[in-house]
């Protein structure tokens, strides 16, 4: 099984989309996906994926389908929440978990690093300056924790090209 934590330093720049657009096609490329939705206080998944099953290979877990409009969550929710989420990942046993995470660094960060033994982290970014200078600092943060950055993946990419320190994975056009 990999685990893949997405995240970026900032919000805004697409980290739930990549995420389930991830999903979706591993999943349907027969893959067996865990998608967890780690933005525990403003959990977006079920914006996309209207159930926790769209198809017979993704299994999701995610706050926003039992607590609509949840704005904040206290940290021993949170980890129930993680432990909850460890156990029907254990049922559904699937090839890959990806984790949608909360902008910034956040105990749910945290918790999430120390739960789940990841396998690499994804940080998305904007063309910007803001965006590529958030990634470059919480990249630090992950990176002393022995989490293994596989790579950048550029949203809503212009014609620009940028030269990131971190591997570009890929680039997402802006249309």
């Amino acid at each position: 099984m990999k685990t893949i934590i997405i995240y970026s330093g900032k919000g805004g720049v697409g980290k739930t989309t990549t995420t389930c657009n991830i999903a979706k096609v591993l999943s349907e490329s027969g893959k067996k996906v865990f998608l967890l939705d780690g933005d525990i206080n403003t959990p977006s998944v079920n914006s996309i994926f209207k159930t926790r099953n769209p198809n017979k290979n993704l299994m999701i877990e995610s706050l926003g389908y039992d607590n609509k409009g949840l704005i904040f969550v206290q940290s021993s929710m949170v980890r129930d929440y993680i432990r909850e989420a460890k156990r029907k990942i254990r049922e559904f046993d699937p090839e890959f978990v990806l984790v949608d995470t909360p902008p910034s660094v956040t105990d749910v960060h945290i918790n999430l690093i120390q739960s789940l033994k990841s396998s690499g982290l994804i940080m998305i970014t904007q063309p910007t300056d803001i965006s590529e200078s958030d990634v470059r600092r919480t990249a630090l943060f992950f990176g002393q924790r022995g989490v293994n950055i596989l790579g950048i993946v550029e949203n809503m990419s212009i014609d620009e090209e940028r030269d990131y320190e971190l591997d570009l994975l890929g680039r997402i056009p802006f249309v």
